[in-house]
């Protein structure tokens, strides 16, 4: 078993059995989460996988869209080391893949992000595949980060890019049913690449 393997079925468990009950997070034995201790290993063909899973998603991905997409969720996951399956299943629940999304609240692109959170993250044309994807991707690091040494942090993690993390961290780690079916659909998308 190679360490990417590894590292995935790690973070596998960490998001399955955060699904559960929701309870106050609860600090873990001393060091970093585990695709921060190692280099993650990006298997070949991640990019060709990803980029056939958008296009099959809709109609309204392009073949060169498509391939954008799987170079670019491949690059941004290996800057800031997040196994990019992840990153494809957020994009597919939250735009299905449209780069030209926008919500009625205002998100925008493929990670759905608000202007001013994408703003934050670097991003000058929410649009552009490339820029909407390492600001999706350099949010979920940061999400990861600001929950790190709990033993839910994927899960804190991505209820924090669905709900803000102040949200997240002013309930004591407790989200709502909304949520918790958000990390449900991101896990089913995520089993499917």
């Amino acid at each position: 078993m190679n360490s990417g393997t590894i590292v995935v079925i790690l973070v596998l468990v960490f998001i399955f059995s955060s699904l559960g009950p929701k309870v106050p997070p609860s600090p873990k034995a001393p060091g970093k989460y585990p695709t921060q201790q190692k280099q993650i290993v990006i298997p070949s063909g991640t990019v060709d996988g990803i980029a056939a899973f958008a296009q099959n998603y809709g109609d309204w991905v392009t073949d060169e869209d498509s391939a954008q997409i799987g170079n670019s969720i491949v690059k941004y996951s290996q800057t800031y080391q997040i196994d990019p399956r992840l990153v494809a299943a957020v994009i597919a629940r939250e735009s299905k893949f449209n780069k030209n999304a926008v919500s009625s609240s205002g998100a925008q692109g493929l990670g759905q992000m608000l202007p001013s959170t994408a703003a934050g993250m670097g991003v000058t044309d929410s649009f552009d595949i490339d820029q909407n994807v390492m600001g999706t991707v350099k949010y979920i690091r940061l999400m990861l980060d600001r929950w790190d040494g709990h033993d839910n942090q994927v899960a804190l993690a991505l209820a924090s890019y669905k709900e803000g993390y102040g949200s997240i961290k002013s309930n004591g780690g407790n989200y709502s049913e909304g949520t918790a079916r958000y990390l449900k659909d991101i896990m089913a998308l995520y089993g499917k690449m």
